[in-house]
This record gives structure tokens, C-alpha cells and sequence, in this order.
């Protein structure tokens, strides 16, 4: 379970990240779709520190929100005969999002949201992700002992939880493809996968030392390892089999982990206070390390899309990209506290665990905007087409919230 979290540390604090390119996300990295371009809450013995309880947002599936009201619309909605109305008719234009009364939750018209609770009185959800159909989740556990962690799954619009595998200990890092949930125990050193609709979990690999984050493509389960002082990032065949290392070494701290159709990327958080920090690529197979950006103060979460890769830098309060080609780093937003990260077409998205808030900021920069506030311990964070999805550690919920 989470240590702890007033400060990130090594070894303890699991900071992942997340990229979702139009469907399948997950907390801590994705494989890129190849689409047409478009576009300290909970202690080990399970106590919460912050002195918040585990309740979870309130659900009523009957809010009223106004006869016309609707949740997905612009709040200021165009009047008969105002721009962006149909002028030839004098009809308004038609509206679009979700009528209130469809929402299975908090119809909050000033934003123009949906927030619907998926799961409550779950056990520190962690870790998350999405593909069509379903939620995906980890659930940490009570503590590192007690083996009470599991996988869990929920369709996109709610329903009973179903467990995929339960008696885990302190599951954390999740990935899903077309055919299984690939998940890693932190306490029993093993990376698993189990079919999307359950069954006997496989283990892929074990012996993996202090466990962060996991991503997965067409081929591969790829790992991070923080082993002080000397880290790895591995991989391993979907169907198991002998791990491959692609970097490590002493000084090598990697944190969370992305890839797409040619590279692993991974953060490189470095000694707290050094600047030591990095971002850093390496060939699917292994190979050169090459470095995107350097002198950083503790980046955590990553993702990546067909551009540029965008991190999550901690004690610099930043959200920060990069071309993948190499270039300068550009800052997309500052005085913030950013943790997970996914990214779509249009935003990069991030979980503020301390904050409470889930938060976009466009790609190219300007005003972020706030999609949630007032959650407790927002963690994992992931994205499909029309939504954000994320956890309440210390809250026990799954979210989502329409539009994203």
C-alpha cells in the first residue's frame, strides 16, 4: 500500500503515469494507437494520515439540473437568433453532451460535467485504465503483509465490479491489450496478466525488484525498476519468458514509463534536491540511452504521443514536453504539484494527490482547466474519447467525468 505522502520517496510513494491516445490508457503508460491522425493520504497499516475518512461522493441518479439543462453542453448555451444558432431558421443550435436526467450522478451545469462514481468501498484504489468497454484497476491492499490487494474491471458506464484476481499482494501498475490485464505485485516481486474477463492469473515474470511502473504493446510487458542506487527498465514477452533489461545502472532511478512503435521512454527522477533528473528514450530492444531533457527537479509521470513526450516534474511544479526528435522542453503549466499524467489530441491531463484535483492543460499551453476538484487522493488517471477516468486512493472510489 502507499506509504505516506507528504513528500514523494524512493521506494515508497509508487508515482506512475499514464498515456491514452484515444482509447486505451492506463496509469502507468500505453502503447500508442496507430490510428488516423486527430488528433499522503494512506499508511502501510492502512490508516489515513490526512485525517480524511474513507467516504465516497455521494451518486444520485435523480439531480435535477433544470427541465433544459444538460451536462456535455457549453453552460452559456446560444439563445435563438445568437451566433452559432442556425440564423437561416432562427432555431438554436441543437445541444449537445448528456441531458441531466442521464446523469447517473453529479450533473454540475456550471462546468458543464458529468461526474459519475463507478466503484466505491474499494480497497486504495491505485493504479487505472481503459480500453472500449471496461475500467481497469488495481487496488493497493491494507499493507504489504496482508496479500488483500486485487484487480478489478467495471463497464465504462457503471455496473458491478468484477474481480479479475484477488489475494494480491499490493498490486499496483496496470496495462491492458485486446486480450488480458497485465498487472505487477510489489510485494511479491511478479508481473501477472490475467484474461480480460478473469481467469488463472500467469505470472511473467518474478524476482523484479522494487516494482514502479509497467507499460505494455503488441509485444511486450516493459517494467521500471527504482533500485537504489542502481535501477533497470525491463521487458518481457506477453506470453513470458526470459526478461530483457534495455538500461540500468548505478545512479539510474526510473520512474514512471511510456512506449511507442520504436522506444521506451521513462523518467529518470534522480537524488531528491540534486536536479538530477532526466527524461530518457531507449530502442524497444535496447540500445543507446538518449536523453530528452536533463536537470530536472524529481519528474515522475510520463507519456508520450507522435510528437512529443510530456512529463510530470514534482518538486518544480511543472507540466513539461518535448519533441521526441529532440529540442527544447516547453512549459505548459507551472505552480503545481503533478503526479499522473495521460494525454489525448487536444490536452495533457494530471492528478494532484494532494490537491485533490484532476486538472488539462491544451498542448501547446494556456489556461488549465480544473475537471475535478475536491477528490480524495486522486492517483491513477486515464482517458478514452469522451472521458476522464480516475482513482480515489484514500476515498476507496473509481470516477469519471463526461466531457472530458
Amino acid at each position: 500500500m502507499l506509504a505516506a505522502m507528504t513528500l514523494p520517496r524512493v521506494g515508497g510513494l509508487r508515482v506512475v503515469a499514464a498515456v491514452a491516445v484515444l482509447i486505451v490508457g492506463s496509469g502507468c503508460g500505453a502503447k500508442v494507437l496507430e490510428t488516423p491522425d486527430a488528433g499522503d493520504g494512506g499508511a502501510r497499516d492502512g490508516t489515513v494520515r490526512d485525517g480524511s475518512t474513507d467516504a465516497s461522493p455521494a451518486t444520485d441518479s435523480s439531480v435535477d439540473c433544470g427541465v433544459d439543462a444538460r451536462c456535455g453542453s457549453d453552460a452559456s448555451a446560444d439563445s435563438p437568433g445568437d451566433a452559432g444558432s442556425d440564423t437561416s431558421t432562427g432555431d438554436a443550435a441543437p445541444d449537445v453532451g448528456i441531458p441531466c436526467g442521464s446523469c447517473a450522478g453529479n450533473c454540475d451545469t456550471s462546468s458543464g460535467r458529468c461526474d459519475v462514481t463507478l466503484a466505491t468501498g474499494q480497497n486504495h484504489p491505485a493504479v487505472i485504465a481503459v480500453d472500449t468497454t471496461s475500467v481497469y484497476w488495481t487496488n493497493d491492499g491494507t499493507s504489504s503483509s496482508t496479500a488483500d490487494g486485487s484487480v478489478m474491471k467495471v463497464p465504462l458506464d457503471g455496473g458491478a465490479p468484477l474481480t479479475l484476481a484477488m489475494g494480491q499482494s499490493s498490486p499496483f501498475g496496470i496495462a491492458v491489450d485486446a486480450m488480458s490485464v497485465y498487472w505487477a505485485n510489489s510485494s511479491s516481486s511478479t508481473v501477472t496478466k490475467v484474461p480480460l474477463d478473469g481467469g488463472a492469473p500467469v505470472t511473467l515474470a518474478s524476482g523484479v525488484v522494487e516494482w514502479v511502473c509497467l507499460a505494455v504493446d503488441g509485444t511486450s510487458v516493459y517494467w521500471t525498476e527504482e533500485d537504489n542506487p542502481s535501477g533497470a527498465v525491463r521487458k518481457v514477452p506477453l506470453d513470458g519468458g526470459a526478461p530483457l533489461t534495455l538500461a540500468s545502472g548505478p545512479g539510474l532511478w526510473p520512474y514512471g514509463i511510456a512506449v511507442d512503435t520504436t522506444r521506451v521512454y521513462f523518467t529518470n527522477h534522480g537524488a531528491e534536491g540534486t536536479f538530477g533528473g532526466s527524461v530518457l528514450a531507449v530502442p524497444l530492444d535496447g540500445g543507446a540511452l538518449v536523453t530528452l531533457a536533463s536537470g530536472l527537479d524529481y519528474p515522475l509521470g510520463i507519456a508520450v504521443d507522435r510528437t512529443s513526450v510530456y512529463w510530470a516534474e514534482y518538486y518544480g511544479g511543472t507540466l513539461m514536453k518535448a519533441p521526441l526528435d529532440s529540442g527544447a522542453p516547453v512549459t505548459l503549466a507551472s505552480g503545481v504539484r503533478p503526479y499522473f499524467v495521460a494525454v489525448d489530441a487536444t490536452s495533457l491531463y494530471w492528478t494532484d494527490y494532494s490537491a485533490g484535483t484532476v486538472t488539462k492543460v491544451p498542448l501547446d499551453g494556456g489556461a488549465p482547466v480544473t475537471l475535478a476538484s475536491g477528490q480524495k487522493s486522486p492517483m491513477g488517471v486515464a482517458i478514452d474519447g469522451t472521458s476522464v477516468y480516475w482513482t480515489n486512493y484514500s476515498g476507496g472510489t473509481v470516477m469519471k467525468a463526461t466531457p472530458k
